[in-house]
This record gives C-alpha cells, structure tokens and sequence, in this order.
C-alpha cells in the first residue's frame, strides 16, 4: 500500500495527458504543492508533455518558470532556459541561439542542467553556417568542464566535421570521423543503466562516418619558382 500511495502522488506531474479535465487536476495539485517544489513539477510535466510531441504545450509550462510566474522555484529556472533551447534546436536556431546565449549569461556556472549548453549553442551556429564561431563554442565546450559521456562527445565530433568541412580541414574531418565511429562502437558504460551515454544513431550515419574516415588526404601540389 505505501509503494501504490507513493506511484500515485508522483505521477500527476509525470503523465502525458493535458486535456481540459488534466489540465484542472495538474494546476489544482499544484496549487496544493510546497511552494519550492512547484517550479521542478512544472519543468518534469513539460518534459512529459514534450516528449509526447505536445511541444507547444511544453514551452508555455517552461516560460512559467523564465518568466517567474512562480516565486521560490530554486534552480528550476536555468533548467527550464535549457528545455525552451533545446526544443527550439531543430526548427528554430535563431531562438535556440537566443536562448542558450541567455543560459550562459544568466548562468554561467551551468548548475542544474545538462552541462551542454556550449555544445548546444556550437551546433546551433553551424546549423546557421556561422563555423567560425561554432569552432570557438565548441573547443570552449571540450576544454572546460564537460561531461565526458560518449554520446556527448558523439555529438561534439559530428558538428567538428561539419565545421572541418566548411573550413576544407580533412584531416580533422578525418580524424574526428574516427573517433566518432569508435565511440558509436562503445557499449554501456553503467551496470545497472546500461542506456547512459551510450550513443544512438542510424546505419546511414555511420556509413557517412565510414566514408569521411576513410577518404585518402588531398595531395597538394608544389610548384616551384618560376
């Protein structure tokens, strides 16, 4: 009975349903919730709610807490900054880009979120093509104190070789698409959750990291003085 008291207390702020009649029950729970912890049930709920697909619905819950809508909401704000970011990412780098550079200002020392926001912010200037800047979030990302996890630096590769192949660098394209393919071939790195940091990517991926890998150096020419 305790174990079944306790699914039942938690999962309000975990479900995927947002209709009218959970939507009443969400905001009435809240309400009832300390005040401390309400900007952590907001963020969790939308995090629920977007990876259900109901995006918009995930933003207007996140900017609750940016626009301080709630008081005493403790380090929920920097995480919700980053959710806002992240979900933006694909379709939107402009506001990404707006978001995370927001992140960085407000919260420089990253605490309370996924430590990636040089990372984000680095692949979403390559996305808008500006590779010069890109590079420098990037190499700030892999020199500072960053979460070492092979999905991670995956991903820190995979945007390298875009930003080597914009610059005409093959060798780093190489060398990074090398690396790559040998961390996609790492298994679990912890016993009992064997899916953290594990990479997760698709065949045509890897055959592109094949093909970058093995391409032969550019042979440049010398022509001697005339």
């Amino acid at each position: 009975m305790t174990l079944r008291r306790t699914i039942l207390a938690t999962d309000w702020f975990r479900t995927t349903d947002w209709s009218p009649a959970a939507q009443d029950d969400f905001e009435r729970r809240l309400s009832r919730a300390r005040s401390y912890n309400r900007g952590d049930y907001v963020r969790i709920k939308g995090l629920a709610l977007h990876d259900a697909g109901k995006v918009d619905d995930a933003r207007e819950l996140w900017l609750r807490i940016v626009n301080g809508v709630y008081e005493d909401i403790g380090l929920a704000r920097p995480s919700a900054i980053e959710h806002l970011a992240d979900s933006y990412k694909e379709t939107d780098a402009a506001k990404a880009e707006q978001l995370y550079r927001q992140l960085l200002d407000e919260h420089p020392d990253l605490g309370a979120t996924s430590r990636l926001a040089e990372l984000s912010l680095g692949e979403t200037l390559v996305r808008l093509k500006r590779f010069d800047e890109a590079l420098e979030w990037l190499t700030r990302w892999k020199q500072g104190d960053q979460p070492g996890w092979p999905n991670c630096l995956f991903r820190w590769h995979q945007a390298v070789i875009q930003v080597a192949q914009a610059q005409g660098d093959h060798d780093t394209v190489r060398r990074s698409a090398s690396a790559a393919l040998e961390l996609a071939d790492r298994g679990p790195m912890l016993a009992h959750h064997r899916t953290v940091g594990v990479v997760r990517t698709d065949e045509s991926t890897l055959r592109r990291l094949h093909e970058l890998a093995s391409e032969p150096p550019v042979r440049k020419w010398w022509r001697p003085r005339e």
